[in-house]
């Protein structure tokens, strides 16, 4: 964004494209929908990879809750490298496990699970492009902040205090209030 760019909160930009809520507030709908999940899915059957999706979601619904910008880029990376570490794992279960196979044949099981890997990440990506869309939402906020803090203005006029070739920073004003005398610069 530009100087004379303002943040727009409303912009079309942030809002969702499959029910038209903000990314913030859907983001904070899917990190819980997900923290139920693991929580359900734990009951269920407890293993160490389970646990660890677990405290991944739970940084998940403190980086979204929080709006932290970095810690919800860290746990989009922890996301995927736990899918694919889940995607290893249960192939190799499914491949080597006496008990799986007992029960199941390994020419049924192994496309039966990549199937099932197959379905979960088509249901996981729109929850990892919110996330994504949270996290440049926060960094468009922060830039807008902070390009209303600061601006460079030029004098157009020399005068003894400033030269015509003098760039000073100074607290912006809204653009109805800049005195006539003064040009905003685009610093991007």
């Amino acid at each position: 964004l530009g100087i004379m760019d303002r943040f727009d909160e409303d912009d079309p930009h942030y809002h969702s494209c499959c029910c038209g809520c903000h990314v913030t507030t859907l983001s904070r709908v899917l990190i819980i929908i997900a923290l139920v999940c693991y929580a359900i899915h734990l009951l269920r059957f407890l293993s160490p990879l389970g646990i660890a999706g677990l405290i991944i979601t739970i940084i998940g619904v403190i980086a979204v809750f929080q709006e932290l910008k970095v810690t919800i880029t860290i746990y989009i990376v922890l996301v995927i490298f736990h899918f694919i570490v889940s995607v290893i794992y249960g192939l190799y279960a499914v491949t080597t496990d006496p008990e799986y196979k007992r029960n199941f044949d390994p020419n049924v099981a192994v496309p039966a699970v990549l199937l099932i890997y197959f379905v979960e990440a088509i249901v996981e990506i729109p929850f990892l492009i919110t996330y994504g869309n949270l996290a440049q939402f926060i960094e468009d906020r922060d830039c807008a902040e902070e390009d209303l803090g600061m601006a460079q203005v030029r004098v157009n006029k020399p005068t003894r205090a400033a030269p015509a070739t003098h760039y000073a920073p100074v607290a912006s004003a809204a653009p109805s209030q800049a005195p006539p005398p003064y040009d905003v610069i685009d610093m991007v």
